[in-house]
């Protein structure tokens, strides 16, 4: 079997995921240099199946539903996309998909448990990407939506921007957060998710990743290849002048005034003026 990888995340000079199509999750435990497989999409449909059956059989609240949604998401074959993962350490991370598919592990990966019914929204929409923004566990959605993690209640919670469009990603510190998407929107909150305002960003690109950088620059990458810098958390930004600019996917800190950019191109490291 061989499937395309679009996300990795590593917790450790060694220890890291990637994930992919079909349902794809490997593991290194050497940095790197072996992977090994420890769930596909055949796998993670068997478990939401039963996992949601079982709820529905108590008479669980829209467990009937759920369950119908992943039948119908698993019915031409394990194609439903693992678009993102995140650990916050070498034992707990969750793994999240296209039409609400998202699943969860406290023991590095040897097993995953369902979190599909652990997210306050019944329609199964899609979870772009997850990550952890100031301590805050953040999954981007469509429809405006962001869910937040409430870790007494072990659920993820709707949070609504005022948008009505596609985010891809999240990004931030402690004092705010940025979620980004299509047409180069981003939208950015000072108090956690209470209140938003939209950027100006300056770009019509659809924003496919980001990151902050040590000094405290805000980076936004397009998928026209356009490169955005903001010092002041997003309320101006600037071109980065990028030689053979690319159809950027992703961008990560690569030292001090470097980032690594992939792309339809490959990988390129560039350093900023």
């Amino acid at each position: 079997m061989s499937s395309d990888l679009v996300a990795v995340r590593f917790v450790s000079a060694r220890e890291g995921w990637a994930s992919g199509h079909d349902g794809v999750i490997l593991v290194t435990a050497d940095g790197g240099e072996h992977w090994a497989r420890q769930i596909d999409g055949r796998i993670t449909a068997e478990l939401l199946r039963a996992h949601l059956g079982a709820l529905a059989a108590a008479g669980e609240a829209h467990a009937a539903t759920l369950l119908k949604g992943v039948k119908l998401n698993y019915q031409d074959g394990p194609e439903v996309p693992m678009l993102d993962l995140w650990f916050e350490d070498a034992q707990t991370g969750w793994a999240v998909g296209s039409f609400g598919t998202i699943i969860g592990t406290r023991d590095g990966g040897k097993t995953w448990t369902s979190w599909v019914e652990k997210v306050d929204d019944s329609r199964m929409l899609h979870f772009n990407a997850i990550a952890d923004v100031g301590g805050n566990v953040w999954l981007a959605s469509e429809q405006g939506l962001l869910f937040r993690l409430d870790r007494e209640q072990g659920r993820f919670e709707p949070v609504s921007t005022g948008y009505n469009g596609s985010f891809f990603g999240v990004v931030g510190t402690r004092a705010y957060v940025v979620a980004y998407g299509i047409g180069g929107s981003a939208f950015r909150s000072r108090d956690g998710g209470a209140s938003w305002q939209r950027l100006s960003t300056g770009v019509q690109g659809s924003i496919t990743s980001a990151c902050v950088l040590d000094d405290g620059r805000l980076l936004l990458a397009t998928q026209d290849g356009h490169l955005i810098a903001s010092r002041d958390q997003g309320d101006t930004f600037r071109q980065v002048a990028v030689s053979q600019p690319d159809l950027y996917t992703g961008i990560a800190p690569a030292g001090r005034n470097r980032v690594a950019l992939t792309g339809v191109g490959g990988v390129r490291i560039v350093t900023l003026q």
